[in-house]
């Protein structure tokens, strides 16, 4: 649900978990979702250089958290 758009609230709400913690227990984002993400950090951010040097692993730069 949250990779076609809904927010991890809602999806909280819709299965009736009482806390954010056992939602993001069962949320699992695929990593073509999350290139997706940095690619939007990278337009709000300015160009192209910050997605090259994440994906790339370039030294003294963190890399995503990926499952």
């Amino acid at each position: 649900m949250v990779m076609e758009g809904a927010d991890l609230n809602t999806v909280r709400e819709l299965l009736g978990h009482k806390s954010i913690k056992m939602t993001l227990r069962y949320a699992h984002l695929s990593p073509t979702h999350k290139k997706q993400a940095i690619k939007l950090i990278d337009q709000a951010f300015g160009g192209v250089e910050v997605t090259q040097k994440l994906t790339q692993g370039e030294p003294g730069v963190a890399k995503p958290f990926v499952n």
